[in-house]
């Protein structure tokens, strides 16, 4: 994951990223991890099917 201040920080980080391919492929990559591990398909469906049944859930990452 990327964080920027400001405008300008941002802009010299999307030129350092197009430049640097590997940088830039090995953070796709562990977003692409990161996304599986908290966002999977089993993890939204039990939490729309306990919301829906009023159910007890575990506390997931995009609730807090």
């Amino acid at each position: 994951m990327i964080f920027y201040n400001n405008l300008n920080d941002l802009t010299e980080k999307i030129q350092k990223y197009k430049i640097n391919k590997k940088e830039r492929e090995m953070i796709a990559k562990n977003g692409k991890k990161k996304y599986f591990k908290y966002f999977n398909s089993n993890i939204v469906s039990q939490y729309i099917v306990d919301k829906t049944f009023e159910f007890k859930t575990k506390r997931t990452l995009w609730e807090k």
